[in-house]
């Protein structure tokens, strides 16, 4: 597995975060912005979200539920080979706004490439097409 997409070996840490620590981060990240909240997204950072375990990464996204009304949107961070329709219907149903590809490279046209590579694999109907559009989408 790629170094940068296991969480262990990017923070030395095994304790993975349960939806409680996700609902305490979320409530004291709304008290303590107010109502700038509307600016800040809830992200989910580091390594790949759509390729850890499906049970577990919808528990983390339905313990945001009662604070989507709060912030402006949830960002993932994910790779490129983790995305396909049913994942984005997925993360579309629970509120995902915007989706960052991790990329070997930083090269704009690599980058173009990618994005093209993963439009063209996932959403080879104008219907899935303009699903697509409604995320926002990086390479990072």
């Amino acid at each position: 597995m790629c170094s940068f997409c296991n969480q262990n070996k990017i923070t030395g840490q095994a304790y993975q975060p349960t939806p409680l620590d996700v609902e305490q981060t979320l409530g004291k990240a709304a008290s303590d912005l107010g109502e700038r909240t509307k600016n800040a997204e809830i992200a989910f950072f580091g390594g790949s979200f759509t390729a850890i375990d499906r049970t577990y990464m919808l528990s983390l996204l339905d313990a945001t539920k009662k604070f989507r009304d709060k912030f402006c949107g949830i960002r993932i961070s994910t790779r490129p080979d983790y995305i396909d329709k049913e994942i984005l219907d997925i993360l579309k149903s629970y509120g995902v706004t915007s989706i960052e590809l991790g990329a070997q490279s930083m090269s704009t046209m690599y980058c173009l490439q990618m994005t093209e590579d993963i439009a063209l694999k996932v959403f080879s109907n104008p219907q899935s097409l303009l699903k697509v559009m409604a995320f926002h989408l990086a390479c990072r």
